[in-house]
């Protein structure tokens, strides 16, 4: 194999590689909330039940430690009390808003998240369900 022939394939190797080293592709969505504050969401996605209702899921990202669970779920109210009145969210009989990490940095692509379910009463209202736990410290 000629010189010019081996510097052109190891250039165009080169090429390739540093194409590949570009920014990444967020895998998120930043929404602005009539409040102003911006979420950074996840995931938005439909929750089918046994039952035939139609639920929802919001994944987002949260800056508060997971384990803080008076200021997450003071924070998952607010997004919900601004969040429900949005059409994606008005069709739907249960609510599940996941409040997950900041994604592990390095190869690891893992996140924990703990997950707070919303339900229509039958009087209209929407109710937190297994939420005492967070009340508490409020």
């Amino acid at each position: 194999m000629s010189r010019q022939i081996r510097k052109f394939i190891f250039l165009g190797t080169l090429a390739i590689a540093f194409s590949a080293c570009g920014p990444a592709i967020p895998d998120y969505r930043l929404v602005q909330l009539p409040s102003g504050r911006t979420l950074k969401i996840l995931g938005l996605t439909d929750l089918p039940f046994e039952s035939g209702t139609a639920g929802l899921e919001l994944s987002y990202e949260t800056e508060l430690a997971l384990d803080d669970r008076g200021a997450l779920y003071r924070e998952v109210e607010a997004i919900w009390d601004e969040f429900r009145l949005t059409e994606r969210a008005a069709a739907k009989s249960a609510v599940v808003i996941k409040a997950t990490t900041p994604e592990a940095s390095g190869w690891s692509r893992e996140r924990t998240a703990i997950a707070y379910m919303l339900r229509l009463s039958p009087d209209g209202n929407w109710q937190f369900v297994h939420s005492d736990y967070a009340r508490v410290s409020r």
